[in-house]
């Protein structure tokens, strides 16, 4: 699993960072990576819109909830990031 982290919140430079991510799993891929995480600030964005810009991407998470360890994709996240290291979550 690869998984790619992208700070900042401004909605305006958000497709860059999706661009960036898309460039960061496309190495990944060529060493033989599979599965291919971003975490961005989703808030006011198109999910479709930065699935284009960055296609190898396969589960997008809001990074804010993620930092403040609550909503669906923080729970999506822990829940699958525990399963793939082997870690009992409670």
């Amino acid at each position: 699993m690869a998984i790619e982290i992208k700070g900042g919140a401004d909605v305006s430079n958000a497709h860059n960072r999706a661009g960036e991510a898309e460039k960061s799993h496309q190495k990944a891929r060529k060493q033989g990576f599979r599965d291919f995480w971003t975490l961005i600030s989703k808030s006011g964005l198109s999910l479709e819109k930065l699935k284009q810009e960055s296609p190898t991407t396969n589960s997008w998470f809001d990074i804010a909830q993620v930092l403040a360890r609550e909503g669906d994709d923080w729970e999506e996240f822990r829940s699958r990031f525990a399963g793939e290291a082997g870690i009992p979550v409670h």
